[in-house]
């Protein structure tokens, strides 16, 4: 009999350690939720340009930027050089893209209210109700964020910019919430209302040596439309298998450049995240908000 209560006591007590412990994750988690709803994006802390200094910039012919024009606008907007030749592309800025910038150079010293969103236990996705004009975008750049985040972990998100020709811009990604988790198409408003953005490009001579355009890269990316999310890809599967059956938003993004030969995971382990697409050094960077410039996502 004694020896039937010990038993029932010693089970007893092994369940109360394990209630114990499931109830102190729950409460790490939660709080660190609340402790994630405390960042916010960076913004500058020196004085910004005034509208008409930057407009005096922006009405240039692309032959008479110099340095010091570049340096203002990186620093007053967060278009980077790659951006501003192709927004000038065509020997100048047009007046509707002026406006955005000026628009983007007050968004990028200003502090917006943020909606902070749960779309799952413990993970939650940060947004404006404003968005963040982005005006250089190419079919094949790659956007990235800090904006989901589990707990107290931002491992953010990734996406693909897919077509450029219409109205309104177009991006692929493989979203893991709502009912829909599939790589699928979007409306870039869907990116740009995120609190904090990389537009990486890749970089001339990486795709020069890998025999590829950015219509390529694209158009492959197109056809992995429908593949169901998983968020442990490269875990309890291969990373890159020859056909992939699943795959999530930083997979979606590293398996298409990786299809041609381009590994763009700068850390190369089995999974691969967003900030580790961030920190590849195959991509220029066109533009930076809410991410300090001289750090990035590092």
């Amino acid at each position: 009999m004694r020896a039937a209560l010990s038993k029932t006591k010693k089970a007893l007590i092994a369940v109360a350690c394990v209630l114990a412990a499931v109830i102190v994750v729950l409460a790490v988690l939660g709080a660190g939720v609340n402790f994630a709803h405390n960042y916010e994006p960076w913004h500058p802390d020196y004085a910004q340009m005034s509208d008409d200094d930057l407009q005096a910039i922006l009405s240039k012919n692309r032959e008479d930027f110099g340095g010091d024009d570049y340096r203002a606008v990186f620093r007053n907007t967060g278009l980077t050089q790659t951006a501003l030749d192709d927004i000038m592309s065509g020997g100048r800025i047009d007046k509707y893209t002026v406006q955005r910038i000026l628009r983007l150079k007050t968004l990028y010293f200003t502090q917006i209210p943020m909606v902070r969103s749960s779309f799952a236990p413990f993970l939650c996705l940060d947004y404006y109700d404003e968005e963040i004009p982005l005006p250089s975008l190419k079919p094949g750049d790659v956007l990235i964020s800090t904006s989901t985040h589990l707990s107290f972990i931002r491992f953010g998100h990734a996406a693909l910019v897919a077509d450029t020709d219409g109205a309104t811009v177009k991006i692929l990604e493989s979203a893991g919430y709502g009912e829909d988790g599939v790589v699928k198409e979007a409306d870039i408003a869907t990116f740009a209302v995120r609190p904090a953005i990389l537009v990486l490009r890749l970089k001339s001579d990486v795709a020069e040596s890998a025999g590829i355009t950015a219509d390529d890269i694209a158009e492959y990316a197109a056809t992995l439309q429908g593949l169901p999310y998983d968020f442990f890809v490269g875990v309890f599967s291969k990373k890159f298998p020859d056909e992939p059956v699943r795959t999530h938003c930083a997979h979606f993004v590293w398996y298409v450049f990786r299809h041609f030969g381009i590994d763009v995971d700068s850390n190369g382990g089995a999974v691969v995240t967003p900030q580790n697409i961030a920190m590849s050094d195959c991509f220029d960077l066109v533009q930076v908000y809410g991410f300090d410039p001289d750090r990035l996502w590092s």
